[in-house]
């Protein structure tokens, strides 16, 4: 292209967009296009408020801070100044989904992959309660802790005088300060996010409305998965509790059946949203011994998954006054490192998936339109009036909603309306982490940790959020232990909602996080990937039922065990890898039924041959994984269809954990799921995947041609990174990072989660190992990692999305930690001192 057709080209995307935007935000967006003043990289000074002496900041090739202060408070300040300088715009909406406010910036419109509209967003958030919970929280602070906030609260405010989004512009609003509260209305975002046993309790629920509770049990059992575990069972035998409660079967019974058409169930699919609004958290990590490591110290990996953002839910930092030198990945508006490591020991963290949340079903009041019934007598719900202010341009309306609550909490039906069908009972949740000061707290002390056995004791501390921590220190040691208060049950199993109205369904206290499971050990090696840590059969404690499937964990298991020895590159080999566990499992016995078929064309017996042929590796290029995935997806939801009203079938296609079972069906030739409910006939296995493979390779044809050899998995597995303001289409070439195909599927070890339930793109990447971080103590000074964007929040900044090309291809960026080379590698150096005015009048 000639330049000046090149010029012509931009004059003409530029007046498109002139046209799309309004008035001042034209202006805006035109004047910030052509001269872009997102906070520079250059070496400069710059007064901040409040500090008691000097803060530098030194930014790497990726522009990573590595900030160094003479004294934690000050510390605090330059870290809230940079955080904010870099992310203010995310982290405001961040705090504004938790507080349930997404409409009143955004307007509605649908919300990517928090699926639904931004009203649903904000009604959903509403229930679960976070924006009068923060209040409490901060109540709880200590004089210490609140000082400590607070230098960083007002770090973050200074820099929206000096930086001023331009997000806000477009939208010709001034942002709301940051407050202490909305950091810890993140910190419960993130413990919610890695909250997911309601969605399967959800799941249990929704079929047995339909199908009654024993055909419902049969076809989402409450069984835990069997396959690898991270920590050796125990000498020791448990009986678990019983899975549903006796008292259900008066309530929940097999509605009759209704024939079921399909193509208005997929019609009326897209109607009923896509799935419950959730962050999707999730992980990788692995500690290895050095008697299986070439440096002859630990090794530690730690591949954090998230819902994909633009920018990253994770924020890179390195930090250091005295008593603290850490470097490592925190969520932008918390001033500690999540993951990472100082000088004495590394860690990474992980969804433990405890259960530590309950539904109940509450039974109402005969009397009362309003009451229900507890153990106690009849109570009337407590209304909850709830008014969101959606945006539309300069104005705003409003749309009122009413939340019941129990004593238990809120009524998930009137949380999320299109979830369940009419006629289903009221459904509270219960959900309360206990100790959300306290807990954030903890991470200031695990940063300062010596020895794994000091991270533990700081964790533990960590009542409110239930992870998995992999950890090592110089020492030699290693250790895995979750962290987080489980609820005790004494007559349930925790993995089906129970009756509201009957006390001994009520909890009977927590167990603690030291009590948690645990282990440290100097040789070998520790991995978690969301499974179970323990057998429940065979422990002494109850942790959990449902879970992640071992398929992570086995594959890091296998990979680990086959090399004697390993460093940072076999580490980085493994968080890249995209074998396939789940298919081998379940493609041996698609394959029985398939080879089977007479009656298949040649497109489809060339299909069938890629996956006869298929090494299970979900590589870009890979026919078979489009071919099995495709199939695998049409079988599951033609099984399920006639099991599960249209609002059920929704849920729980797109719910995370569905395929667990999903998986277990395709087990047995003459499972219960197969066989349709409007049939006289009894339906096996074949009877369901033949038609299914059919479609599957019609829908393939149809989308990339016909011949088979030709399809590719990465061209329906793309990886879309787009801002907040992506669906704008003036917008969106300028804002978003452009899509590219990606490997990997549900629950390899590079995890690239997909939503089987959406009606349009359900193999589209939607979370995944959003940062990914290798520490080797042979080498404390220099580390690996990588974020899934960059650490800019700033549009056309050099690193709004420069890391996400190397992470694409698993490549690394230096996690440097000696402060002598950050010093001498700098790209840019900015001092922060107290403002000349303050220090004359000091003097």
């Amino acid at each position: 292209m000639t330049n000046t057709r090149k010029r012509l080209v931009e004059c003409v995307l530029m007046l498109i967009a002139i046209l799309a935007l309004a008035g001042c935000a034209a202006t805006e967006f035109i004047g910030y296009k052509m001269n872009p003043d997102f906070p520079e990289y250059k070496t400069e000074n710059l007064d901040l408020p409040g500090l008691s002496g000097v803060a530098t900041i030194y930014f790497d090739e990726i522009g990573v801070a590595h900030i160094e202060a003479s004294n934690e408070l000050d510390l605090l300040r330059a870290v809230g100044y940079v955080q904010g300088r870099d992310r203010f715009f995310g982290m405001d909406m961040f705090r504004r989904f938790a507080r349930g406010q997404v409409a009143e910036l955004l307007g509605e419109q649908e919300v990517g992959v928090l699926a639904g509209t931004t009203i649903d967003v904000d009604l959903s958030m509403r229930g679960w309660g976070f924006d009068s919970a923060v209040k409490e929280d901060v109540k709880g602070l200590s004089p210490e802790e609140r000082q400590r906030m607070q230098a960083f609260v007002d770090g973050v405010n200074h820099s929206l005088k000096l930086h001023m989004p331009l997000e806000y512009r477009l939208l010709g609003v001034e942002p709301k300060p940051w407050t202490i509260e909305d950091s810890y209305a993140l910190g419960r975002i993130v413990a919610w996010g890695i909250t997911h046993n309601w969605h399967q309790e959800t799941s249990r629920l929704l079929l047995a409305l339909s199908v009654g509770l024993e055909r419902g049990e049969q076809i989402y059992n409450s069984e835990y998965w069997h396959g690898g575990m991270s920590i050796p069972d125990k000498d020791v035998t448990r009986e678990l509790l019983p899975a549903i409660a006796p008292e259900l079967a008066e309530i929940i019974k097999p509605r009759p059946y209704a024939p079921v058409d399909a193509d208005k169930v997929m019609a009326a699919w897209t109607n009923f949203g896509h799935a419950i609004v959730r962050l999707s958290g999730a992980s990788n990590a692995w500690a290895v011994s050095g008697d299986r490591s070439a440096s002859g110290l630990p090794l530690v990996a730690s591949d954090p998954h998230m819902s994909h953002f633009l920018p990253s839910f994770f924020y890179q930092q390195h930090i250091k006054a005295p008593g603290i030198d850490v470097i490592g990945a925190t969520v932008a508006g918390l001033p500690y490192i999540f993951s990472g490591h100082n000088r004495n020991v590394a860690w990474g963290v992980t969804s433990s998936v405890a259960d530590v949340i309950d539904l109940y079903i509450e039974k109402p009041d005969p009397d009362n339109p309003n009451g229900y019934i507890t153990a106690l007598g009849p109570e009337d719900y407590k209304l909850e009036k709830h008014v969101i202010r959606v945006r539309d341009g300069k104005k705003f309306t409003e749309k009122s909603f009413t939340i019941r609550r129990s004593i238990h909490g809120p009524v998930l039906n009137d949380m999320y309306p299109t979830k369940f069908p009419e006629w289903a009972p009221a459904v509270t949740y219960r959900w309360n982490p206990i100790g959300v000061p306290e807990s954030l707290a903890a991470f200031r002390n695990a940063n300062m940790s010596e020895t794994v056995e000091e991270l533990m004791g700081a964790l533990h501390k960590m009542t409110a959020l239930s992870n998995t921590i992999l950890a090592a220190d110089v020492h030699g040691s290693i250790a895995i232990f979750a962290t987080g208060a489980v609820p005790v049950r004494t007559s349930h199993l925790g993995t089906f909602p129970v009756p509201g109205w009957l006390d001994k369904y009520e909890w009977a206290g927590f167990l603690m996080p030291d009590k948690n499971p645990q282990a440290i050990k100097k040789s070998g090696f520790f991995a978690h990937g969301n499974n179970l840590m323990i057998n429940p059969e065979h422990n002494d404690m109850f942790f959990n039922i449902d879970s992640a499937p071992s398929y992570r964990v086995d594959r890091i298991t296998e990979l680990l065990e086959a090399k004697p020895k390993h460093d940072w590159t076999s580490m980085a080999e493994i968080q890249g890898d995209v074998l396939l566990k789940r298919a081998q499992r379940v493609l041996p016995h698609i394959l029985e039924d398939l080879n089977k078929a007479t009656n298949l064309t040649e497109m489809e017996q060339q299909a069938l041959k890629l996956m006869n042929d298929w090494n299970y590796v979900a590589s870009v290029d890979s026919a078979s994984t489009a071919v099995f995935f495709v199939t695998y997806r049409e079988a599951i939801m033609h099984a399920l269809m006639d099991e599960v009203d249209p609002h059920g079938f929704a849920f729980i296609m797109s719910q995370r954990y569905s395929t667990n079972v999903a998986d277990l069906w395709f087990d047995r030739s003459d499972h219960v799921v197969w066989d349709n409910r409007g049939s006289d006939n009894v339906e096996l296995r074949a009877d369901v995947l033949v038609p299914a493979f059919k479609r599957a390779v019609a829908q393939l044809a149809e989308k990339q041609g016909d011949s088979p050899s030709d399809w590719q998995w990465g061209k329906l597995h793309e990886i879309h990174m787009t801002h907040f303001f992506g669906s704008k289409k003036a917008l969106a070439n300028f804002i978003n990072l452009p899509p590219f195909p990606v490997g990997g599927g549900l629950d390899s070890v590079w995890k690239s989660h997909f939503d089987l339930g959406h009606p349009k793109t359900p193999f589209r990447a939607l979370a995944g190992p959003a940062y990914r971080m290798i520490v080797d103590f042979g080498d404390i000074d220099h580390g690996y990692w990588i974020s899934d964007t960059g650490t800019s929040g700033w549009p056309a900044s050099p690193h709004y999305g420069d890391q996400h090309p190397m992470w694409l291809n698993v490549k690394y960026a230096p996690m440097l930690y000696d402060w002598k080379e950050i010093q001498e590698k700098a790209k840019a150096v900015i001092t922060l001192s107290k403002p000349v005015e303050v220090e004359k009048a000091e003097k």
